[in-house]
């Protein structure tokens, strides 16, 4: 399946130094407002991914690596912080997809 393709081929990728923990392929979108109908709807083109890392360098190399692939449109940093206890940075991407 695409969902499989596209986890296996973000890992493939992945730096030591970078640890997922977690991953939504297909999101669910969010309720325009005035929206009454009660189905679920997915974000088809879309994967948010957070997680930490050790050097905010290797991430983003790592997003600039997987931006390069042909069936990735875009890729974009939502959050990032230190985390002062573990030494590690915490992020947060979403990767839009072609």
């Amino acid at each position: 399946s695409r969902t499989s393709f596209y986890a296996d081929k973000l890992a493939e990728s992945l730096p030591t130094s970078i640890r997922w923990t977690d991953v939504v392929i297909y999101p669910e979108k969010k309720r325009e407002a005035g929206d009454t109908e009660e189905k679920l709807l997915f974000d088809k083109k879309t994967i948010n991914i957070s997680g930490k890392c050790q050097k905010s360098t290797e991430l983003n190399s790592w997003m600039k690596e997987i931006k390069k692939k042909e069936w990735i449109k875009d890729v974009n940093l939502m959050n990032y912080t230190d985390d002062k206890q573990s030494d590690n940075g915490v992020f947060s991407i979403q990767v839009k997809l072609k």
